[in-house]
């Protein structure tokens, strides 16, 4: 998980697992996914704080509308391919 700190390793590669597996709009899903890495992180470090706000941060970001590398379902993706030269 690119940019994660170490001892949250394990909560954000269940959460990025969850993503690259998700669904288009299963909106449920991956309000539940987002939920549990709040959790899992709140556990980790015995604090709330950098739960929720890993959680707002997910919602904001990792909505599929905007398409990104690690929005919602991005594992479902077509591959892009590149045209041969």
């Amino acid at each position: 998980m690119e940019g994660c700190e170490p001892f949250l390793y394990p909560a954000g590669f269940l959460h990025d697992l969850k993503y690259w597996a998700g669904y288009p709009g299963e909106d449920v899903e991956r309000l539940v996914a987002d939920a549990e890495l709040m959790i899992d992180v709140a556990r980790l470090l015995g604090s709330t704080q950098m739960g929720e706000t890993m959680f707002h941060g997910v919602r904001i970001g990792g909505t599929e509308t905007l398409n990104a590398s690690f929005s919602w379902g991005f594992g479902r993706r077509p591959l892009k391919t590149t045209p041969a030269p």
